[in-house]
């Protein structure tokens, strides 16, 4: 109960962080994390969607700017523009996500792989060793040869 309660404050509290910035600062922040999904190795499709998002907010925060007087229709703006913002940051911070489990996940595999390697030569060396070693006491061995009944 105490956690679900945790998650609905958080939830609920999670936007009003947002709207308490100013346009301008999240804004910046938007487009700060939409560059770390670009650098992340975001796909073209992806970034498409991103940018088309954060001209959509410039194009939302044009018309903030251009009315005068505050109105309903500023409000009904401010509230595009924080849902808007909101969402572009999550779906960005998603795709950072997203990239570094894949980067985890190849170097994961590549330590493995490198792992098996070295678990390999040190196995083919070992039996070298010990081949080398049998052979030496072989060769060190006294015939005694048997005597006869």
């Amino acid at each position: 109960m105490a956690l679900t309660l945790t998650i609905v404050i958080g939830l609920y509290l999670n936007p009003l962080s947002v709207f308490c910035q100013s346009p301008r600062a999240q804004l910046n922040d938007t487009y700060t994390d939409v560059l770390e999904a670009e650098a992340s190795g975001a796909t073209a499709q992806e970034m498409t969607i991103l940018t088309a998002q954060l001209n959509h907010a410039i194009q939302i925060q044009d018309q903030l700017q251009n009315v005068t007087l505050p109105s309903g229709k500023t409000r009904e703006l401010v509230l595009e523009l924080n849902e808007t913002l909101v969402n572009t940051d999550r779906e960005a911070r998603d795709i950072i996500a997203s990239n570094r489990e894949m980067t985890a996940f190849l170097l994961r595999s590549t330590l493995a792989a490198v792992s098996a390697l070295l678990v390999t030569i040190a196995y083919h060396w070992s039996t070298i060793i010990w081949r080398k070693y049998r052979i030496k006491r072989t060769f060190q061995m006294r015939i005694v040869p048997k005597l006869r009944s």
